[in-house]
């Protein structure tokens, strides 16, 4: 093909290599663009993603707080519940508070484990002035020698209180049967001296058949 007149072989050329540079430029441009969209959706994608991550785990733990509200205020109830119980119950049989019976019978089993240790006067010293004055301490050192079962006493609970001159809690004990002896203890203790004291031993023996 003849070139136009005033147009040189060169500057055609020049000018298809510049339109193919704009083309080539603007392609560039719109694949950056659409790139650029791309990134912008998936980043709002994942910054939602994270928000909804987020609100989820923030929903859990205040379900989880709450929860956890309901239980401690449910187990206070329970508490409460049974305290009222406890002091109704106290109030009707004529028992101490339950922090009392709780100090009794730790005394309580505190002599019969120093029984079973042998400790019979650290056992004699749990015992309280009236009942020192019914029984020496050789006395009881005697007595607990003439029963040897005394030292294989086993808690069994509480047995009912009685009046015993101020109200009184009884504890009962059993041995296991040997030889066909059944061996049960009744320790009643009485508050004496600011503290709660083996008041009388209700010891009973009984041969099988």
């Amino acid at each position: 093909m003849r070139p136009e007149p005033g147009v040189s072989a060169v500057d055609d050329a020049s000018s298809h290599s510049v339109h193919d540079g704009t083309n080539r430029g603007l392609i560039i441009a719109l694949v950056v663009l659409a790139g650029v969209i791309i990134l912008g959706f998936v980043g709002c994608a994942g910054i939602g993603a994270l928000s909804w991550y987020f609100a989820s785990r923030d929903q859990e733990e205040e379900a989880d707080a709450d929860r956890v509200l309901a239980e401690a205020a449910a187990a206070e109830q329970a508490t409460r519940d049974l305290a009222k119980e406890d002091r109704e119950r106290s109030e009707r049989l004529g028992l101490p508070p339950a922090a009392e019976r709780d100090q009794a019978q730790f005394q309580a089993q505190a002599f019969i484990e120093h029984l079973q240790e042998g400790e019979v006067d650290a056992a004699y010293n749990l015992t309280s002035p009236t009942f020192r004055q019914k029984q020496s301490q050789q006395e009881f050192r005697q007595w607990v020698e003439a029963h040897p079962g005394l030292g294989k006493l086993q808690p069994f609970g509480m047995a009912q209180p009685r009046e015993y001159r101020e109200p009184v809690l009884r504890y009962r004990f059993l041995a296991p049967i040997r030889n066909r002896l059944r061996i049960e203890a009744t320790l009643v203790l009485s508050r004496e001296i600011d503290d709660w004291r083996i008041a009388e031993i209700e010891l009973r023996e009984d041969r099988l058949p």
